[in-house]
């Protein structure tokens, strides 16, 4: 719905599990694009496979039947939870048309990434993008440098792809900030015990919702 309803003409979209790292106006080059997206801060993530863009972007026998002339093989695949647009680029006719269509990985991330390389022959809407978005959970790089690599002087988005840590599954990381912020406040002592309770009240306060959303249902289809 940004496309259509924004109450700006140009906007800075982001996903709940981001973190901006400086100024990312930057990247905002509205007199070159109308829509730029965040690429990968280390890399060129391209699809070059069918069972990669099956497992990432979108099903291939309906977007044959969609798009037969559509050129998907070495594109550069964005992640979509973070993205700089304007307002009105896409009708929302076409939007919800396409967006009905059964085929989509990851929500709007299938979709925005076809309209992407859709629209590269002839260029309306003008699309570009930058390498400014970094992946914490990556294995790619040592520990030290996955939340902002050091000696990186430009602004970055720090975006949690993937599975987030819960009880159960932690990731060193982001528990050693978490354990930097408790001495930070004067609770240094039985720190990873401090992590496990914090970890334990989230997952009963998610399951208590949850049971009492399934026992809310269970007295309306009683009624």
């Amino acid at each position: 719905m940004l496309f259509w309803r924004s109450p700006y003409e140009r906007f800075l979209c982001l996903d709940a599990d981001t973190i901006v790292w400086g100024d990312v106006r930057l990247y905002a080059e509205f007199d070159r694009y109308d829509f730029i997206a965040a690429f990968h801060l280390k890399s060129n993530l391209l699809i070059e496979t069918t069972e990669e863009v099956e497992r990432s972007v979108f099903d291939l026998e309906a977007i044959h039947r969609l798009n037969p002339d559509l050129n998907w093989c070495g594109k550069e695949f964005a992640n979509c939870g973070v993205f700089f647009a304007r307002r009105g680029i896409f009708l929302e006719a076409q939007l919800m048309k396409l967006r009905q269509t059964d085929c989509w990985r990851c929500y709007e991330q299938g979709l925005l990434n076809y309209l992407r390389w859709q629209a590269s022959p002839i260029d309306i809407p003008r699309f570009g993008g930058h390498q400014m978005q970094l992946f914490p959970a990556e294995r790619t790089c040592v520990p030290a440098d996955r939340f902002f690599p050091r000696g990186h002087q430009l602004p970055v988005i720090v975006h949690w792809m993937g599975k987030k840590p819960k009880l159960g599954r932690g990731f060193r990381a982001a528990n050693d900030y978490r354990k930097l912020f408790l001495k930070m406040t004067g609770r240094s002592n039985w720190l990873q015990s401090r992590l496990f309770l914090e970890d334990l009240k989230v997952w009963l306060q998610r399951h208590h919702r949850s049971l009492q959303r399934k026992w809310q249902r269970m007295k309306k289809a009683k009624g």
